[in-house]
């Protein structure tokens, strides 16, 4: 589904009113938003391979949401530290932290043997915004949960009479579609794991070939 298609289940389920165009768009996309910030879902996984190992600031991508890890060429995982403990692990080449403020992240410790090498930062990202004919990064099947929880955001809104508020009826179908995508996403992630590493085994030095 598009976002055109998803604004006309949108206004089947608010009783056909057609709301403001943008207003509708703006909203669209806050419930977007809304629900890919409820987890770390499998399908906003991407990975950045623009830069390279050195002591100096490294922008973050441009649609960056949250971290996940970071490694450089083929070696060892590095440890992410909080930002407020950078002093503390200044020596230390094995870590990385994020500078938010700033839109950026360093690598601490000294760098020179891995200079030039790439660092691969795995990540979240934060999707483009939908329009009229762009669609939803995940499935079709579970396009309708945008429709679901924009009618869901407008009547928390909306002043009009109760008996065409938010329906337990409507909330169930929500709740049935958002749990089927929670469950899709979690067996995406077991199939992953069951041929994969831990990070603890990573650190370690086993190799995918153990």
């Amino acid at each position: 589904m598009n976002g055109s298609a998803i604004r006309t289940m949108f206004h089947g389920l608010i009783d056909n009113d057609e709301l403001d165009v943008d207003f509708e768009y703006t909203l669209m996309n806050a419930a977007r938003q809304e629900i890919e910030a409820f987890k770390d879902w499998e399908i906003l996984k991407k990975r950045d391979t623009s830069q390279t190992a050195s002591s100096a600031a490294k922008t973050l991508p441009t649609d960056f949401f949250l971290p996940i890890y970071l490694y450089i060429s083929t070696t060892q995982p590095l440890s992410q530290i909080p930002f407020e403990q950078q002093d503390i692990f200044d020596t230390n080449s094995r870590c990385w932290y994020i500078d938010l403020p700033n839109n950026s992240y360093y690598l601490l410790g000294d760098q020179t043997a891995n200079a030039g090498k790439t660092i691969n930062f795995i990540y979240l990202y934060s999707p483009s915004d939908i329009a009229a004919a762009t669609s939803p990064v995940w499935p079709v099947t579970f396009h309708p949960l945008l429709a679901y929880q924009m009618a869901k955001m407008f009547y928390a809104a909306d002043q009009t009479e109760r008996n065409f508020s938010w329906s337990p009826e409507m909330d169930a179908a929500y709740k049935t579609l958002f749990n089927a995508m929670v469950n899709w996403d979690e067996r995406l992630k077991k199939r992953a794991k069951e041929n994969g590493l831990q990070i603890s085994d990573i650190n370690s030095g086993v190799g995918y070939d153990q």
